[in-house]
């Protein structure tokens, strides 16, 4: 029987795992890295923006993810607000995830 393919990765995982490559790609080291949620995004734009959203508002139960505003409202572009998801009446344009310890 041939071997049965592995389902892509969906919601959190993908986000976790695009998140680590961007986080990488910028040079996060073991302290992790905030990457705007308008690269993260770009990189997940074959999943549904619903889907996308779902997935981060999951992610912030767990304390080691952070959805944060860009403190500085006025390097925002309109990529960067359309990209932001609103948390407690709260625009949030950034993330940061605690890497795995070893």
């Amino acid at each position: 029987m041939p071997e049965k393919a592995a389902e892509p990765k969906q919601g959190t995982d993908r986000i976790r795992d695009v998140y680590t490559e961007l986080a990488e790609a910028t040079g996060g080291g073991p302290k992790g890295r905030w990457i705007d949620l308008a690269d993260l995004r770009e990189q997940l734009a074959d999943l549904p923006r619903a889907e996308v959203d779902q997935a981060l508002r999951e992610l912030i139960d767990d304390d080691r993810v952070r959805l944060e505003p860009e403190p500085h409202r006025h390097r925002l572009g309109d990529r960067e607000r359309d990209a932001a998801i609103r948390i407690g009446g709260e625009d949030r344009h950034k993330i940061w995830i605690e890497p795995d310890r070893p």
